[in-house]
């Protein structure tokens, strides 16, 4: 479905509705920047101690990829290990995040 989205999003023919990922932030009150990235290193962390994946526990985002996330406005999945962390803190599959909000139960 995510790449089914993302080329639509190239086309120009998705709705600009928002995203799961999107809505969560807003929801979870971590619009701000700041507040995202302490979650998500914290998430990193977690999951490196969960997995014994010690490259884990030093994974961080920078602004314009965060910034990018929320847009909504992806041309490919983020890396691996940021898809990994993304799940252990939203409990949803990468899909779902990048995906419409529309109905998701949020």
């Amino acid at each position: 479905m995510l790449a089914t989205v993302e080329r639509n999003r190239v086309r120009g023919t998705v709705s600009h509705s928002p995203t799961l990922l999107r809505t969560l932030v807003t929801t979870r009150h971590l619009q701000r920047y700041e507040s995202f990235v302490l979650r998500f290193e914290e998430a990193a962390r977690t999951l490196a101690a969960r997995e014994r994946d010690p490259r884990l526990a030093s994974a961080t985002i920078g602004r314009r990829q965060y910034e990018r996330w929320l847009s909504g406005n992806l041309t490919r999945r983020p890396h691996p290990d940021a898809c990994r962390v993304l799940e252990q803190m939203f409990g949803r599959t990468v899909a779902e995040l990048f995906g419409p909000a529309d109905g998701a139960g949020a």
